[in-house]
């Protein structure tokens, strides 16, 4: 091989490489919002900056772990040949039960009660958190799409949640309206995406009220450009030629 063919092969692992780093998807707009309520403690949330494009982190906590904690998390990935989300909750409510001895406790409106009255005190807990991203893909591409549901409402006797829960992807038509690229069930698999706008949303919820329980939702959503069959091939022969070449050099020294 001589050194033309082998500077053609470099030249090529070498244009490569830009090729890969060209941005694939480019964020236009993300949004994030978190909040958490409990009998035992005061509510907290937060909110995104506007405007801020950078990696988003949100995470709120309310209530006493031994009665009631509401908690809520949002975050997303915003990189050039990636971007995802993901979004959380969790309720607990933990009553206090009389005992043998007749004593009882436990948290209501941010106050701890003791007693001997027998029964329990049930206590409350809420959260939700909300993000989205929008984002343009520059150029038509495959993409890799993995979805993972963290947890789900367990089933526990003696109190009573309500969740909601959504999920999804979609993309801008001609008319400015936004339809469903894919729907959730199929979101972990392998997707082709035509050049435009696109948006990425989740929204959880989950309230409990009761003497004990513990629950909540989430999921966790990556979308990861695939490189072409072919940039592959030019890589892999860029590669050859640059093995080729320190080889030439190794045995000319």
């Amino acid at each position: 091989m001589n050194h033309t063919v082998v500077a053609c092969l470099v030249a090529a692992a070498a244009a490569c490489v830009p090729a890969l780093a060209q941005a694939q998807f480019v964020v236009t707009a993300q949004s994030g919002a978190v909040s958490a309520s409990s009998s035992s403690g005061a509510s907290a949330q937060q909110v995104s900056v506007p405007g801020d494009l950078t990696n988003l982190t949100l995470s709120v906590s309310s209530g006493v772990q031994a009665s009631s904690v509401g908690g809520a998390a949002s975050r997303t990935t915003l990189e050039s040949g990636r971007v995802g989300l993901y979004a959380g909750v969790s309720a607990m409510v933990n009553g206090a039960a009389s005992g043998g001895n007749g004593v009882s406790g436990g948290y209501s409106g941010g106050t701890y009660y003791g007693g001997s009255s027998g029964g329990f005190i049930p206590g409350s807990a809420s959260a939700k958190a909300t993000v989205s991203i929008n984002f343009d893909v520059t150029q038509s591409i495959d993409v890799q799409m993995s979805v993972t549901d963290l947890y789900r409402p367990s089933n526990i006797k003696n109190y009573f949640p309500t969740f909601s829960s959504a999920l999804n992807f979609e993309q801008q038509d001609g008319s400015g309206s936004w339809v469903s690229v894919i729907n959730r069930d199929a979101l972990g698999t392998v997707a082709h995406l035509d050049a435009g706008h696109y948006r990425l949303n989740a929204d959880f919820t989950y309230n409990i009220t009761g003497t004990s329980g513990l629950a909540g939702g989430g999921a966790s959503v990556l979308i990861t450009a695939v490189p072409e069959p072919t940039t592959w091939s030019l890589m892999a022969l860029g590669m050859m030629g640059l093995g080729l070449a320190t080889r030439r050099a190794q045995r000319s020294a």
